[in-house]
């Protein structure tokens, strides 16, 4: 986790099964997502609540195996 902390990009990795299950110090800060959301489907976590797409855009990239960037 130390390794990701240092990256100033919010990271946040997503299992198959929608959970959030890493972040970095910038998505902390970026998102609002804390060590306690880890474990949770992100439809779950409060401080995802305005991004209504983010699981479905998750479950597409891990379907293609490709990234998907939205600014």
């Amino acid at each position: 986790m130390a390794v990701l902390d240092t990256v100033d990009v919010p990271i946040m990795v997503v299992g198959h099964d929608g959970t959030l299950v890493r972040i970095n110090r910038a998505a902390t800060e970026t998102f609002g997502v804390t060590a306690s959301d880890i474990g949770q489907r992100l439809s779950a976590i409060a401080a995802l609540a305005d991004l209504p797409d983010v699981e479905r855009l998750c479950a597409q990239a891990i379907g293609d195996e490709a990234p998907i960037r939205r600014d």
